[in-house]
């Protein structure tokens, strides 16, 4: 697959899979005798329309293979339903995972997709009995479902939060837990448009209370401090169709990729290595 800008470029992400997993994930793939460091993630770890993203970067400068596991709009699910993928981390030196939003998994009051988990299948008879005023059949993503319930009743909603939120603590706990090795959180928070900002900023309902929960599992956190250069959004050196360009203005820059990796790999060595 690629994506061109201007027609006149176009940029490989050279897709693999691992094992039997039918998630096409971001290469190059590494099969080499050493241990790689793996990371797991979304959009940004998946270094849409960046033709040099961060982990990549992590790689060169620690003179370490890495494995990029990023997946575009992923939950937690998305890993929990991977056996091969979650065998790779297990081999790996060490496993870097991106704290995801809280509303990209199933739970008890709705289910998404198995792997492209922004993608809202059905209510559950309770959260149908909770808003009998909202029909659901005109949902598609889980951020427009959730940010019309909260618009219908912010009251309500907070029993939506405090669902997702205790679903995603679990799910990420075990997601350590069948790792099993070195694990480390990292956090990448940007603001969002105003007009996209109805459910707060991202990742979605992730508190400090919810992520301190989680952190005690692993060996650190590490949350780059970005530039006001590389929050904002530019598109320069990224390579997208033209009419994805409102979409690209939203990813991580690639200045934003810079900076990200050189924290990691400041903070991996104090961390880890």
């Amino acid at each position: 697959m690629s994506f061109e800008r201007s027609g006149a470029t176009s940029l490989d992400y050279q897709f693999c899979t691992y094992g039997a997993s039918k998630t096409k994930f971001r290469g190059p793939r590494y099969d080499g005798p050493e241990k790689t460091i793996c990371f797991v993630g979304g959009s940004e770890t998946f270094g849409r329309y960046v033709p040099h993203p961060f982990v990549t970067r992590v790689g060169e400068a620690l003179d370490i293979p890495v494995t990029n596991l990023g997946c575009m709009n992923a939950g937690p699910d998305v890993f929990l339903n991977e056996p091969d993928v979650l065998s790779r981390c297990c081999a790996s030196r060490l496993t870097v995972i991106q704290v995801l939003g809280a509303q990209n998994l199933s739970n008890r009051l709705y289910t998404v997709h198995p792997r492209r988990n922004d993608r809202f299948l059905k209510p559950s008879p309770l959260l149908e009995t909770i808003y009998k005023d909202v029909d659901f059949t005109d949902f598609h993503f889980t951020q427009h479902m959730l940010g019309t319930l909260k618009l219908v009743s912010p009251e309500r909603f907070e029993i939506v939060v405090q669902e997702i939120q205790t679903a995603w603590t679990a799910r990420m706990k075990s997601l350590i837990d069948r790792i099993g090795g070195p694990v480390v959180l990292l956090w990448l928070s940007r603001p969002e448009p105003e007009e996209l900002s109805v459910l707060g900023q991202p990742p979605y309902f992730i508190s400090q209370a919810v992520l301190d929960d989680v952190r005690d599992a692993t060996k650190g956190l590490i949350a780059p401090d970005l530039s006001d250069a590389a929050r904002r959004p530019d598109v320069t050196s990224m390579i997208f169709p033209m009419l994805e360009a409102p979409v690209a203005r939203r990813e991580l820059s690639p200045k934003g990729h810079e900076e990200v990796a050189e924290q990691i790999v400041k903070q991996l060595n104090d961390i880890v290595f």
